[in-house]
């Protein structure tokens, strides 16, 4: 996978922060924890062009030069060796700099939709505990309102059912006093979807808060704590999830710069 932070839409310039994670690897997974039962092995002898690795090395470390992104790491793993491994530039550039490490922690952003949240969908379709085809409104049944009685997990999973894009923070606000996760559901529940569901595709975000309530609802519990106990800690992922713990702060990559500093890790 490759990600990176976009410019925001106010100009305000980001901290961006590149990362290619190659094979089934995501945030925080780069580091030692997570490999070190993975043996390393050059890349000739596992089928890699070493030549083409170098080409990636220029097209990061370009990328740092022209102030495109401040840093990178790139982890490559060909049949379950690591023939590439590396850090590139600054982890950090504000309030001051700190080099780029192996082991550093990077907000996933969107990807968090696929790893965490489709997989546990997944996790509760393999278990049989709901189905892709189903309507939402079967597990939860305050959702089937206006106009959203058809919508499928299926929909929601692939951005067709044409929920809106997102929940205005200002609605939520006036209601709510401050953004709440309680806010944008009852947002979600409250408002029809912007076309008839299963017609086109249309990214969003309420798709994926939809199905973390689902997931709430069918497991009994939180996508965090469902996440991490039935994905993340089976497959060694120490690094990943929600809310880091304090002592992780350190080397996690801030993700943009705000009127009261940088975000990092929040």
């Amino acid at each position: 996978m490759l990600g990176y932070r976009q410019q925001p839409r106010s100009g305000r310039k980001r901290n961006l922060t590149l990362f290619i994670l190659l094979a089934a690897i995501t945030a925080g997974c780069a580091g030692p924890h997570a490999t070190m039962t993975l043996r390393k092995r050059s890349p000739a002898s596992a089928g890699i062009d070493a030549a083409r690795l170098g080409r990636v090395d220029r097209v990061i470390e370009e990328a740092i030069a022209d102030s495109t992104i401040p840093g990178a790491v790139l982890l490559v793993i060909r049949s379950g060796f690591i023939v590439h491994f590396k850090s590139y530039g600054w982890r950090a550039l504000e309030p001051r700099r700190e080099r780029m490490t192996l082991d550093t922690i990077f907000d996933m952003a969107s990807v968090t939709k696929p790893v965490a949240t489709a997989s546990s969908v997944m996790k509760l379709v393999e278990s049989g505990k709901i189905r892709l085809q189903d309507r939402v409104g079967v597990y939860l049944p305050e959702f089937a309102t206006e106009g959203k009685e058809s919508i499928t997990v299926a929909q929601l999973l692939t951005h067709t059912s044409c929920l809106a894009p997102y929940a205005p923070v200002d609605s939520i606000e006036a209601v709510w006093g401050r953004p709440t996760i309680d806010g944008v559901w009852q947002w979600i529940v409250d408002h029809p979807p912007q076309d008839d569901p299963g017609t086109r595709f249309l990214y969003s975000d309420l798709n994926y808060v939809t199905l973390a309530h689902l997931v709430h609802r069918v497991s009994g519990r939180t996508l965090d704590v469902f996440a991490a106990q039935e994905i993340y800690e089976p497959l060694g992922m120490s690094d990943t999830g929600f809310s880091p713990p304090p002592e992780a702060l350190g080397r996690i990559a801030p993700t943009e710069r705000l009127d009261s500093g940088v975000l990092r890790g929040d």
